[in-house]
């Protein structure tokens, strides 16, 4: 599968700016909400609080429960006009599965609204905020999506397990212990283009043991081919590293980064998505008036060839007396 595009990101900022500004183009006579779970839960509640409506979702309503508000029920009303609220559609068929279980409820009117839509079937429901191209991400499932993993470099340190402590990162028994016993964190449930460390690659029979442990599938584990902890502190070059790999994988779309710092810095060498854990951050180049020229990232693509980091890490080696 190929891309023309660079990935379409909405957060959650983005997902309440919609749902305000757009409130308004739903019908006054509405008397029940109800989210499809997981992803339209979120805008489900949005939209009923904007309302001032009870909120339940779809398995709920299915079987008759009770809606609740708070710790009260919401006192039974007769429904007539039920909203049916999702994050978003693509190819339409979560939505008809959803209206074959509401078949059986001819009593009641069923309206569907999805909060961002796709060109093709955005017309399926019968209303629609915004239009958003593919390929596209969302911060509420963006580490939980099985076909963008297929196409994303990883972080593995902050991203598919927790940072090691202070204690823990000594380059010795105590890292050993962490590498092999790890807790995990966003657990990658298909395969992942490649997994794109500053770990050592002295380290990587503990790395591989505990990703065949958590069942971590992917095509290619990338580590940093350096001596010990203090050569890497010292040589700083982590970001430069993970951008170096991120822009010779020609079918990588997106890197999942842990840190901020980082995110930023293999963004701004390669001009190619980077999503950053630590914050939750998008970062993308912008579509108009982008200053960051073809010319710039030629010579840093050159910058950062395999032959001058080796260079530069083996003059750097020199003054460590290594």
């Amino acid at each position: 599968m190929s891309f023309k595009n660079e990935i379409n990101f909405k957060n959650f900022d983005d997902l309440g700016d919609c749902i305000r500004k757009n409130i308004q183009k739903l019908p006054n006579d509405i008397s029940l909400v109800v989210g499809v779970p997981r992803s339209g839960m979120v805008p489900a509640y949005m939209v009923g609080l904007h309302l001032n409506l009870p909120v339940t979702d779809l398995a709920s309503f299915i079987d008759e429960r009770p809606v609740t508000g708070g710790a009260r029920f919401v006192e039974k009303v007769e429904y007539k006009k039920i909203l049916i609220v999702d994050d978003s559609i693509q190819s339409g068929s979560q939505l008809k599965k959803v209206k074959e279980k509401l078949q059986k409820f001819t009593q009641y009117e069923f309206i569907y609204l999805a909060i961002f839509g796709s060109e093709q079937n955005s017309e399926l429901c019968n209303y629609c905020f915004e239009i958003v191209g593919s390929p596209r991400a969302f911060e509420w499932n963006i580490l939980h999506s099985h076909w963008l993993f297929e196409y994303s470099c990883l972080d593995i340190d902050g991203v598919i397990c927790e940072d090691p402590s202070e204690e823990e990162n000594d380059d010795g028994d105590n890292y050993r212990h962490f590498l092999l016993n790890a807790t995990p964190k966003y657990l990658p449930k298909s395969n992942v283009l490649a997994l794109v460390t500053s770990r050592l690659e002295k380290y990587r029979p503990e790395t591989e043991e505990w990703l065949r442990k958590h069942n971590v599938l992917y095509k290619e584990l990338i580590m940093l081919d350096l001596p010990n902890r203090n050569t890497r502190m010292k040589l700083g070059n982590h970001g430069t590293h993970k951008a170096k790999h991120y822009l010779d994988n020609k079918n990588a779309i997106l890197f999942i980064e842990s840190s901020k710092h980082q995110s930023s810095q293999i963004f701004e060498i390669t001009q190619k998505p980077v999503f950053s854990v630590e914050e939750m951050l998008f970062f993308k180049a912008k579509e108009k008036n982008n200053s960051f020229s073809k010319s710039k990232l030629s010579k840093l693509k050159g910058r950062i060839s395999y032959k001058n980091i080796k260079k530069k890490i083996r003059n750097q080696l020199k003054n460590f007396n290594l």
